[in-house]
């Protein structure tokens, strides 16, 4: 599925640091967007052909502990990342789950929307501060 993936810091350490293991022969890539080739069965929202990026650390949820229960995945102690547990953006091809699959707009080629899981990291946590945006812009 995936036709650009981006390489950064975090690759370092997908395989050499502690904090981060993954497992042997996982190809490496987290951050990652392309063009659908086929879809499964159960696949209702997407089509072959579309353009699409992922959450990849949601690859892999258990969906039975109490953080997938109470709506937080990324505490999942079973969940698995692509790049790191499952094969990312670096493969040929790449399998996500359609839960974590996200259509990019007409105006967002495949680097940039390459690039949404970085920002969404950074954007994320404004979401749920009670600080507002002119309060914390330093610009």
């Amino acid at each position: 599925m995936m036709s650009s993936s981006e390489f950064t810091h975090v690759v370092k350490h997908d395989h050499y640091d502690d904090e981060f293991p993954s497992k042997p022969l996982v190809v490496l890539g987290h951050e990652m967007s392309g063009h659908i080739v086929e879809i499964g069965p159960e696949v209702s929202r997407f089509n072959t052909g579309d353009r699409v990026t992922i959450n990849p650390t949601a690859g892999q949820l258990c969906g039975r502990c109490r953080y997938c229960d109470m709506g937080v995945p990324f505490l999942c102690m079973n969940r698995g990342a692509h790049g790191s547990e499952l094969d990312g953006g670096f493969a040929k091809y790449c399998c996500a789950r359609e839960e974590i699959v996200y259509r990019l707009p007409d105006n967002l080629d495949c680097d940039a929307g390459a690039l949404c899981e970085p920002l969404a990291c950074h954007i994320t946590p404004w979401w749920s501060s009670p600080i507002s945006w002119p309060e914390t812009s330093w610009w």
